[in-house]
């Protein structure tokens, strides 16, 4: 508790103590476990849980990363998760404008293929080394 004390000639048993923070929803203010008990009922009702499966390459790859990154393997995992998302979903959104302007299936497929082709650039493999500290 923090007390302010105003210089004036009124005498100090007349200041009040400031209370700081929020007001409480209920009669008393929440415990830390109560805050973080429906914080993680919040995050559960936005989230869904997934169980991956991985080979054992990913996985050392993903464990990797995130050691170099000094961040958890299941953040990594869910940030490649999210890039993925995005990039199939930015193809289909071009496939679909395609298609609206006349575009015929084969060409929305090629779109679509075209857009998830991946190309290595030739000094990709040794900039991975370097981010993954690899010799």
């Amino acid at each position: 508790m923090v007390l302010f004390i105003q210089m004036s000639n009124e005498s100090l048993s007349d200041v009040s103590p400031v209370k700081r923070g929020r007001k409480p929803k209920g009669e008393r203010t929440l415990t830390a476990a109560e805050h973080k008990r429906l914080s993680r009922a919040r995050l559960s009702e936005r989230s869904v849980e997934v169980m991956l499966r991985l080979d054992a390459g990913t996985a050392n790859f993903l464990d990797q990363f995130a050691t170099a990154h000094n961040v958890t393997r299941s953040y990594v995992a869910d940030l490649f998760l999210h890039f993925a998302i995005d990039r199939i979903g930015g193809a289909v959104a071009q496939a679909e404008r395609l298609l609206e302007q006349g575009g015929s299936d084969e060409a929305m497929t090629d779109l679509i293929r075209g857009s998830l082709k991946t190309t290595t650039p030739p000094d990709a493999i040794q900039k991975y080394k370097e981010v993954l500290g690899i010799k």
